[in-house]
């Protein structure tokens, strides 16, 4: 027997959907490809916060996910089937059993790498043999974020290289490798005119501009005058064609050199800019410069606290009240004969901490479960977690029953802001900066927030915390004593 919609109820539920778009501001609804009406809205930064057109918070959280560097169909591989299968074949279904997976980890978040010059030839490609994809590639990306929509998920694209296979430290250091021909940074900033200009009307898509520039100073330098051309040029084209402002997710290096050190150097022009770096082991276990020997327990809940301050994170959101967001952060784990268990515990200290930071970040990897950075087990599709994958689903739970509490701390006689103020909430530690402004992430609850330094009074402050995408404002005045 087969079960259908009558004609009335299709009326009715037409009617409902029509209602529903009428009644909800025109950035919060968005009609997708297939017809389908889609609750997800355009986001914007305010300072340190990302936020939705409500004025709500939002943390991006999730994962990367592999493959739109192999082939042109982003890789899904098929309900039972194990990875490697069908990776030339688009799917519609296929996907959405991906996404849907993905909205179950809790994730709202997926960032995926391109290939510039699959984007600008269309190609219809697989990286590891002559076969080729059943869809070109813009269709693919283009359908994914179409469908990622429908789930509630924002899609960070960024770009792994120019050419396939070549990976360059700077996209106009690339040359073509057919006909030497070299890639230019005019053809870089046409490449995300015309990446703004296709997938602008999209309102989850998150523009990053390249996956881990590195260099010298001098090549830092020319790097940011590029990038910030390229942010010039995307706010361009959203205002010729009416789009709603994009986040552009900006890097330099992989953890080091130190972000704060790196960008404070020249910070870019404009909003909705998302500073960004990778969190792995390495940075944690040698360090930078004069930074904190923590060789010996690297892993530990407070080594990984001291070093990501020491690279520059806290001070650059406090000092010019800007975003951060970390692309990558993973653990070398998983498919090992005899996993480490340290970076298990390394994973899921970081991603606590950017929890209690109230900062966004995406797993590595999702759907390549034989990688030493596999998130899911390598069994058949969809792939279940791993415990790395569990970790994350833990963390990501987590962070959605935290709110933000922040505020200032000044001198009651003379005014000025109180560096150095140790703030204590829910028997968690922060000071607060040069700005003498502090925040942190707590679980919902109610608490009594205590401020302390020498040569003033203690002071302290009740609050109910109860509402992860509200801003809790506590602003102290403290006594000379």
């Amino acid at each position: 027997m087969r079960f259908g919609i009558k004609p009335c109820a299709t009326i009715l539920l037409t009617l409902f959907i029509l209602n529903l778009s009428l009644a909800l501001p025109s950035s919060f609804v968005t009609v997708n490809t297939t017809g389908s009406v889609v609750l997800i809205q355009p986001l914007h930064t305010d300072g340190r916060y990302i936020k939705n057109a409500n004025g709500k918070l939002v943390f991006l959280r999730g994962v990367n996910k592999g493959g739109w560097g192999d082939t042109s169909t982003g890789d899904w591989t098929p309900e039972g089937k194990v990875f490697g299968t069908n990776n030339t074949y688009w799917d519609d279904s296929t996907v959405r059993l991906h996404l849907g997976q993905l909205r179950e980890w809790g994730s709202n978040a997926m960032r995926i790498m391109l290939n510039i010059d699959w984007w600008v030839r269309n190609a219809s490609e697989y990286l590891w043999g002559p076969q080729q994809t059943n869809k070109p590639y813009r269709y693919c990306l283009e359908k994914t974020i179409d469908l990622a929509a429908e789930y509630g998920i924002y899609v960070v694209v960024s770009v792994w290289t120019v050419y396939p296979g070549h990976r360059v430290e700077l996209p106009y250091n690339a040359t073509n490798p057919d006909t030497g021909q070299p890639f230019t940074e005019t053809d870089f900033i046409n490449f995300w005119v015309d990446i703004a200009s296709v997938l602008g009307k999209y309102p989850n898509v998150v523009f990053e501009l390249y996956n881990e520039p590195y260099g010298g100073e001098k090549a830092f330098t020319h790097w940011a005058d590029v990038s910030q051309q390229a942010v010039n040029s995307i706010r361009d084209v959203e205002k010729i064609n009416r789009y709603s402002l994009h986040l552009i997710v900006v890097q330099y290096g992989y953890t080091f050199p130190p972000i704060y050190a790196t960008w404070q150097q020249r910070l870019l022009n404009g909003s909705g800019i998302l500073y960004s770096t990778h969190l792995y082991d390495g940075g944690f276990r040698y360090g930078w410069g004069n930074m904190t020997d923590i060789s010996s327990s690297w892993w530990t809940y407070d080594s990984v606290k001291l070093r990501i301050a020491q690279l520059g994170i806290k001070n650059l959101v406090e000092i010019n009240d800007v975003p951060f967001y970390a692309g990558e952060v993973g653990a070398y784990y998983a498919n090992l004969p005899s996993p480490d268990p340290h970076q298990l515990e390394f994973f899921q200290n970081v991603l606590t901490v950017l929890n209690e930071w109230g900062a966004s970040y995406t797993a590595f990897v999702f759907d390549v479960p034989f990688t030493v950075y596999a998130l899911q087990q390598n069994t058949v599709a969809p792939f279940p977690p791993n415990t790395v994958g569990q970790t994350l689903i833990n963390a990501t739970s987590a962070g959605k029953a935290m709110g933000i509490v922040t505020g200032t701390v000044t001198d009651l006689n003379t005014g000025n802001v109180v560096q150095d103020v140790l703030v204590s909430i829910g028997g968690m530690n922060v000071t607060t900066g040069r700005s003498g402004m502090y925040w942190i992430s707590v679980a919902f609850g109610e608490y009594t927030v205590t401020y302390e330094k020498s040569g003033y009074s203690p002071s302290s402050s009740n609050i109910v915390v109860s509402d992860s995408r509200s801003i809790y404002q506590i602003n102290i005045q403290l006594s000379p004593s």
